[in-house]
């Protein structure tokens, strides 16, 4: 059991990846997408996903990828 929030993390973080997100240099649990002049930035914290973006339309793809 105490491998399960680690497998759960690393699933989550490939299904990131593949979306074309970057991981974090410092924090490996922050990932970062660019477009032109927009930004993209998801925190997993724990059981939470925290994400933000200048550009609303970019947390939208978000939340309909997820």
């Amino acid at each position: 059991m105490k491998q399960v929030p680690r497998q759960f993390f690393e699933g989550l973080s490939n299904f990131i990846l593949a979306k074309g997100y970057a991981r974090g240099v410092v924090d490996k649990t922050l990932f970062i997408r660019k477009y032109e002049n927009d930004v993209i930035l998801v925190q997993v914290c724990v059981n939470d996903i925290i994400f933000g973006s200048n550009n609303n339309t970019l947390c939208e793809e978000f939340v309909a990828a997820m």
